[in-house]
């Protein structure tokens, strides 16, 4: 398991900040340059949360500013995927019905009837 000074080391070398915020338990945020680790109840909730957040920040490193997305549940979906990815080549991986994993799927099916589901097929407006 790493450990928020492997996090550190990894932000860095990816030219990201990564500060603790004490004001939310279990995950964390980020912004195209910073991830805020969260108070976590389990070490392991800690790690992939990490992942995942560096999985945004990559996203706004490679593609630049990201405007727009199909939807929020796809843009939480890809930093996941992403975050994963670079978990990977950094050594770690969780098998699918891993207790990391379900937690992460747990946490993205948050987003499943989201703020775009109400909007009307037809003519854009």
């Amino acid at each position: 398991m790493k450990t928020d000074k492997d996090f550190q080391e990894i932000a860095s070398g990816y030219g990201l900040k990564l500060e603790y915020n004490n004001d939310e338990k279990d995950g964390g945020a980020s912004t195209d340059d910073t991830i805020w680790l969260y108070p976590a109840s389990e070490p392991w909730i800690r790690e992939i949360s990490f992942w995942h957040e560096l999985g945004h920040c990559m996203i706004s490193k490679v593609a630049g500013k990201v405007k727009y997305h199909m939807s929020t549940l796809s843009k939480e979906g890809a930093a996941w995927e992403v975050g994963l990815r670079y978990a990977a080549l950094h050594g770690r991986t969780w098998d699918y019905g891993s207790r990391e994993m379900k937690w992460a799927r747990k946490q993205l099916a948050t987003y499943v009837h989201g703020e775009y589901d109400d909007l009307p097929y037809g003519e854009p407006q």
